[in-house]
């Protein structure tokens, strides 16, 4: 879930070669907007299906934040019942380390996926700090 590109500019502009995905398309055409000139692929599909088949060296997840189905109220682009679910099970097909940016209390629910986390920092915010998170798989994937 890019989301507005954030994330992929920012690894873009630190020389990496970046593929964003998100399941709204108005996201996509969004990311793709904030990061032109920029070496990022901005595809369009849910989690990992437009990236099917591949491995890379890193992969950046900021996880939705809401553990809910949508509602008029809440945006799709920011719930989800089972995204951590869905990320636990298949993140490290994918790629040996895994970075998430999630709320640092809510570390009890990346926990519950099965990866193993590591907080590398906090964030300090206006809201709820931020804990990035580092995931490292024993085995590199292989494809």
């Amino acid at each position: 879930g890019t989301g507005s590109g954030v994330l992929a500019a920012t690894m873009a502009r630190l020389g990496l070669k970046v593929i964003a995905t998100d399941v709204s398309e108005a996201a996509v055409r969004c990311a793709a907007q904030n990061c032109l000139d920029l070496e990022v692929e901005v595809r369009h599909g849910d989690m990992f299906a437009p990236v099917g088949g591949k491995t890379f060296d890193l992969l950046v997840v900021n996880p939705p934040y809401e553990r809910s189905e949508s509602t008029w109220r809440k945006s799709s682009a920011l719930t989800s019942p089972d995204f951590l679910e869905k990320l636990g099970a298949r993140a490290h097909e994918f790629a040996r380390t895994v970075v998430l940016g999630f709320p640092i209390d809510d570390a009890p629910a990346l926990e519950a996926t099965g990866l193993d986390l590591n907080v590398w920092r906090t964030v300090e915010t206006s809201g709820r700090d931020l804990g990035l998170f580092v995931s490292t798989a024993a085995v590199p994937p292989s494809h």
